[in-house]
């Protein structure tokens, strides 16, 4: 008599879970750089989210932060998946079955939002409905399997606490999150300079076309450059044999208030640029410099 033996092991359709599973993290890994990183860095965010802008989406700075956090828990769930999974644990099923109500629960918060915020561009909203259908379909799918399959129920028995799973899956939520959002900080904060410094590129250059330019007769603008978010003029002093600035401590004050009163200086400290005046003799010896910023202006 032939003895038929309960289907057990990651083989079946359990191994293109496996390899679902493997895939996933990857997958959302190359979403999360591809949608946000850009969003920030080319200033796309700031755009869209600074309601100063015209292009300000209200509402859209909410909606894309609980996208991006529902994701990273997305990603954290399925990285601790592929070790329940191979491992056999007996809280892998109940706790994929949680993941891909995580996911339906996206699709459908991805379909409304690109519906309610981008209705206007082509046919994207068809493209997500569509999407939207088939990750719900597949979802459905792999949680009846989940709670039908014997193969699931024999394969999936090694003793593991579910207070222990949660405990693990949540700290690892918590890194991912953490993780993430300060990258897209260092991110966000790095083009900001970089934007910066490319604008006060663009300004020294319209400057620089008519320099040098004298002034008066005491004063001549020389040269004017940039170095980080940091704009230079560098004067020279005309008629001076001696340092004018060395017995008046009023020239700093002064000096800023004049350049603070100055639309363009004020404009440029507003948005986080600094100003460095430095003055020479005729000689090319350094006699003073003043260095402004927005809290001088403030």
């Amino acid at each position: 008599m032939r003895v038929i033996t309960p289907p057990r092991g990651l083989s079946g359709w359990l191994f293109f879970v496996g390899c679902g599973l493997v895939i996933t993290p990857l997958n959302l890994i190359s979403g999360l750089i591809q949608n946000y990183v850009p969003l920030f860095r080319n200033g796309s965010w700031e755009l869209i989210t600074n309601p100063e802008s015209e292009h300000y989406i209200s509402g859209f700075a909410l909606s894309a932060y609980f996208e991006l956090i529902v994701n990273l828990l997305l990603l954290a769930m399925s990285l601790y998946l592929i070790n329940l999974f191979f491992k056999k644990r007996v809280t892998f099923p109940r706790f994929f079955i949680i993941c891909q109500l995580l996911a339906i629960f996206i699709y459908v918060a991805d379909g409304f939002i690109s519906t309610y915020y981008f209705s206007h561009i082509g046919d994207h909203p068809n493209m997500s409905l569509k999407l939207l259908v088939i990750g719900v379909a597949f979802g459905v799918v792999r949680i009846l399997y989940m709670l039908k399959s014997q193969r699931v129920k024999n394969t999936f028995n090694q003793e593991h606490s579910y207070k222990a799973a949660s405990k693990t899956a949540a700290i690892l939520s918590i890194v991912l999150v953490i993780g993430f959002c300060s990258y897209l900080m260092f991110v966000n904060k790095n083009s900001s300079k970089y934007r910066l410094n490319h604008y006060l590129k663009s300004v020294s250059s319209e400057i620089r076309q008519d320099l040098p330019v004298t002034l008066n007769q005491e004063m001549r603008l020389d040269e004017v450059y940039v170095s980080g978010t940091t704009l230079y003029f560098r004067y020279t002093l005309l008629n001076s044999t001696t340092n004018p600035f060395s017995e008046n401590d009023e020239f700093q004050t002064v000096m800023t208030q004049a350049a603070c009163n100055n639309p363009m200086i004020k404009q440029l400290v507003n948005i986080g640029a600094k100003i460095k005046y430095s003055y020479t003799d005729t000689s090319g010896v350094d006699l003073t410099a003043i260095r402004i910023d927005s809290s001088d202006c403030a």
